[in-house]
């Protein structure tokens, strides 16, 4: 996964800040302390995970001045191309977009897809390196990494072993303790003895439930009852109330009708007599203006149709050509200096190719290496590779095997000397002699035994020498053995050499580089092979595009030239020209559609304001007749100036005022009584029948309403004696009841009896468990040792070999290193130096981060000054194996130190991306306090 571009607009000590194109590989961040440098690594930790705390108030580089919201956006390209964009944005809670092509997921916090086979806490610890960091893994990460490794060899669903262990002995602990705390046994027992409790206090709730539900039941037949007669009393009331107001509304209403007369006619008229006669001639005056200002219009409009015309006409013809123009004309010039750019570009990619070209092949950049790198299988040339590494490492360990015999020649025991035999039988014979001769007894007895002896020591010597020989004898046939097992691999290194160099007839690689060939030189291959076909597509594509570009200049002087427009170079000035004209005709064309629109519109508006007079003087002489015809008065009287006496419009208002009045009075009484005919039916029969007067009698009426206040007092009081009764009976149902606890009890002595068994269990378990987790680990070796060995190896120019995993005398393991040409191997501690120490937990760490990348995503590497222990030397291949790891994975290294920066930039082109001075408004909080 590669992090190509980089919007931060707040976060911490961040604003506004932007990186564009990083590169693939190495990423080098510089800039003084507290520039932001630990702020980037928390923004990029953030885009892959999500915000942690997910606050925006407790985020620790929430900018404390402002208050603004963290806000950032990544482009980011995946392993196999893909290109994907995330934007974080985190207020009072956090939000996540993740878009992929077209399609926009919501993340919310949630980390991205491709990360979550490494979680947070681990990234951090892992891929996040300073120099303090190389040698601090807390228990929890140590254990969780070895878990993880060993966890290879099986599955990774399951969870580490050690954090199984534990649960299953809390889990045995709970349920039961030799040190007699609270477990789950002890709860038991003293939930059993509550539940006994418990039962007989819901015995005792049983009977009072009883008693209350009798008291109860009588309550509710007295209330039904008074219920019955309260709804009655309260229909009478009712009906006296509402018969009498209504009965002399009704007289009232029919003294108006007959005042008023004929109801149809009044409502015909306006309500605004004069206002609206003084109206009608007014808008008959107006109506007569606006004739004679629309004839006036008519004339203007006549004039501007003729305004637009044929240059105007041709240039509205090529519109759509123009306005594609004006569109395309600044992509157009962008496009320009874009392939003016990419040129540039592509020249300096070429160079680049040509000094990566040199550090691998011993001949300068020729088309016939390129095409010999086309041309080379990877899978091949890595099968020879690995296949002549093998050979050469089989050939290596027989030579080995074959020094260490010859100079280890078994250790003989000297034999007894030959002549101390001899000597010894010559005395022996001499005493005897002697003895014999002089007759003396004790000579004559030494001499036998001395020479007795002496036969023994020659016999003793005889088989000495005879054992040493075998001994030689078979230690020179193992190194002839050895000798010739070490024949047999040279020549079979030599033949996997041979065929490895035909692979590469085509390619002047460095002899250098084919002595040891390693899956570094496989990586560098086919790093330039990539480089090779990446160059020759990208060469492609600009041809492409500079052949489009000079299409659409053709186009665009074909158009000018058809307008009499002169072309530059460039499109901007003439389609600016083009633009101009095309918008002055469109305006003159718009003008002369708009006035033959007006026009249309002018001579309709025309014939309807003639029409509207007409109407207006006929409905005037029209009204002013009504009013005279319902006043009384004669049409030849005179009128007081607008056609109609005052004193008959007076006369015709008051007649509305009453008709209104009238009107709002039969509302009312619609309103309130909803049958207003029956209603009046009623009251009728009520006037003629005299046993109904009590109705409306206010003595009886007052007391009807005493009866029902006292009836509505009783009501309350039962009702809430009954309310009281149903919440104590609804308290006393609350608790379980004698069957409930019963079965409770039951249970709760099975679950006691169970409990011991569980135990049992989870001990046992625990115990299989934890053997078969040792066994397994004695018999597995990680293979990311291996790795670490070869990064070390490569680091300390093979000072170091290889790195172990013992195990140490209290259980554990303990992590051991090689040195070259040493016997036995040195625990990784001091009297080791500092720089020793981090580069071997480098390279531990290194290895660690390949095997769980392993079938995933491979995610950015940071390192914090993490060289600055390092001597020259040691830098140097540190910083070469940092190019082949960003061949793999982007790596950012974050430094204060220009000297080490623009070495970085100097071995592997990665150009410093330099951060500002901190800014204090801006910077992580650590206060909590506003």
């Amino acid at each position: 996964m590669r992090v190509r571009h980089l919007r931060v607009n707040r976060y911490g000590a961040l604003q506004d800040w932007h990186a564009t194109d990083l590169p693939g590989g190495v990423t080098v961040i510089h800039g003084p302390n507290e520039a932001g440098k630990s702020t980037l690594f928390d923004l990029l930790t953030s885009l892959l995970y999500g915000f942690s705390p997910a606050t925006g108030e407790k985020h620790p580089y929430h900018p404390w001045r402002d208050g603004g919201p963290l806000d950032v956006t990544a482009d980011l390209v995946l392993q196999d191309g893909r290109e994907l964009r995330v934007h974080r944005r985190l207020t009072k809670t956090p939000r996540g977009t993740l878009v992929r092509g077209e399609v926009a997921e919501d993340l919310g916090n949630r980390a991205l897809p491709f990360v979550q086979h490494i979680g947070r806490d681990l990234y951090r610890a892992l891929y996040a390196l300073t120099a303090y960091d190389f040698r601090h893994l807390d228990d929890k990460h140590q254990a969780e990494i070895q878990d993880r490794l060993l966890g290879g060899f099986t599955t990774t669903q399951f969870r580490p072993v050690s954090a199984v262990l534990g649960e299953l002995q809390r889990e045995a602990n709970q349920l039961w303790r030799t040190d007699r705390r609270q477990t789950k046994c002890s709860l038991l027992s003293a939930e059993l003895r509550r539940v006994r409790q418990a039962r007989q206090e819901a015995v005792r709730r049983e009977a009072a439930i009883q008693s209350d539900a009798a008291r109860l039941e009588e309550l509710k037949n007295e209330l039904d009852a008074l219920r019955r007669e309260r709804a009655g009393l309260q229909a009478r009331v009712r009906r006296a109330e509402t018969l009498a107001p209504a009965a002399r509304t009704l007289r009232r209403l029919e003294t108006w009708r007959r005042e008023i007369g004929d109801e149809k006619r009044l409502a015909a008229l306006p309500a605004d007599l004069p206002g609206e006669l003084q109206r009608l001639e007014d808008e008959a005056h107006a109506r007569a203006a606006e004739v004679e200002a629309i004839e006036a219009a008519v004339r203007e409009q006549e004039q501007a149709v003729a305004a637009c015309g044929p240059a105007e006409e041709q240039v509205l013809a090529r519109a759509d050509d123009i306005r594609e123009w004006v569109r395309l004309a600044e992509l157009h010039d962008r496009e320009q200096r874009e392939l003016e750019r990419a040129g540039g570009e592509l020249q300096q990619r070429c160079g680049r190719l040509r000094e990566r070209a040199a550090e691998v092949l011993c001949a300068p950049w020729s088309e016939a290496a390129a095409e010999g790198l086309k041309a080379l299988p990877p899978a091949e040339l890595k099968a020879r590779i690995l296949s002549h590494g093998r050979d050469q490492e089989k050939h290596r360990q027989i030579r080995e095997a074959r020094l260490h015999k010859e100079h280890n020649t078994p250790a003989v025991a000297p034999p007894v000397p030959a002549w101390a035999g001899a000597a010894g039988a010559a005395a022996g014979l001499v005493l005897t002699a002697v003895g014999r001769l002089g007759d003396v007894t004790a000579l004559v007895a030494a001499g036998p035994a001395l020479l007795v002896v002496a036969l023994g020591l020659l016999v003793l010597s005889w088989q000495q020498r005879q054992t040493a020989g075998q001994l030689l004898d078979r230690h020179r046939r193992e190194v002839e053995a050895l000798l010739g097992q070490e024949r047999e691999e040279a020549a079979a290194a030599a033949a996997s050499g041979a065929r490895l160099a035909e692979l590469l007839a085509g390619i002047p690689v460095a002899p250098a580089l084919l002595e040891h060939p390693d899956t570094d030189v496989y990586e560098a291959l086919t790093g330039l092979r990539g480089e090779v076909l990446e160059t020759e597509e990208t060469s492609a594509q600009l041809a492409q595009r500079q052949a489009a570009w000079e299409a659409e200049q053709g186009r665009l002087a074909a158009v000018a030239g058809d307008l009499g427009e002169p072309l530059e170079r460039g499109a901007g000035p003439a389609v600016d020209r083009l633009h101009a004209r095309l918008e002055q005709a469109a305006k003159a064309r718009e003008n002369r559609d708009r006035a033959r629109a007006q026009l249309e519109e002018l001579h309709a508006r025309q014939l309807e304001v003639t029409r509207r007079l007409a109407e207006l003087r006929a409905r005037r002489a029209g009204l002013e007749a009504e009013i005279r015809a319902l006043a009384g008065v004669p049409a030849a009287e005179p009128d007081d100036g607008i056609g109609v006496p005052a004193a008959a419009v007076a006369r015709v208002t008051a007649l509305q005022e009453t008709r209104q009045l009238l009107g709002h009075h039969e509302r009312e009484l619609q309103r309130q009584y909803a049958d207003l005919p029956a209603l009046r039916e009623e009251i009728v029969a009520l006037e003629r029948d005299p046993e109904q007067a009590w109705v409306l009698d206010p003595a009886e009426l007052e007391l009807a309403k005493n009866r029902l206040e006292e009836l509505s007092r009783r009501n309350e009081e039962l009702y809430k004696e009954i309310v009281d009764l149903g919440r104590e009976i609804e308290t006393h149902r609350r608790g379980p009841s004698p069957g409930e606890l019963d079965g409770e009890i039951q249970m709760l002595e099975e679950e006691s009896a169970v409990l011991t068994r569980e135990r049992d269990r989870l001990m046992l378990a625990r115990m299989v468990l934890q053997r078969s987790d040792r066994e397994f680990r004695e018999r597995h070796a990680p293979p990311v040792l291996r790795r670490a060995g070869a990064y070390l190896n490569r680091i300390t120019g093979r000072r170091y070999s290889h790195l172990l995993l013992l195990a140490a005398a209290d259980g554990g393991e303990r992590l051991m290193v090689q040195p070259a040409g040493a016997a036995d191997p040195i625990p990784v501690a001091p009297p080791l130096s500092r720089g020793t120490l981090d580069q071997i937990f480098l390279a531990f760490r290194l290895a660690v981060i390949d095997h769980l990348d392993q079938d995933h995503e491979p995610l950015p590497l940071f390192l914090d000054e993490a060289l600055i222990n390092w001597d020259d030397l040691r830098l140097e291949h540190g910083i070469a194996l940092l190019g082949d790891i960003a061949a793999r994975r982007q790596v950012f290294v974050f430094t204060c130190h220009r000297t080490l920066a623009e070495l970085l930039n100097e071995r592997l082109g990665a150009a410093p991306l330099s951060l500002g001075l901190p800014d204090a408004a801006a910077a992580p909080r650590t206060d909590p306090s506003p």
